[in-house]
């Protein structure tokens, strides 16, 4: 029960926010948030990080 309570919160790291898919309630639709904006950052880092490392070989 306590996970749960945890869960709905809005404290998602990336464990917490599949266990919050597969419980019913309000804690999917945070936990889909969490993971896409979670999801977006590192996709936007790595990016930028190819990018910088592409242009270090054109040098």
């Amino acid at each position: 029960m306590a996970f749960y309570s945890l869960i709905t919160r809005g404290i998602l790291p990336l464990g917490y926010g599949i266990m919050g898919i597969l419980l019913d309630g309000p804690a999917h639709v945070i936990a889909l948030v969490g993971i896409t904006i979670e999801f977006t950052v590192v996709s936007l880092f790595i990016i930028k990080y190819l990018k910088e490392v592409s242009k270090e070989f054109e040098r």
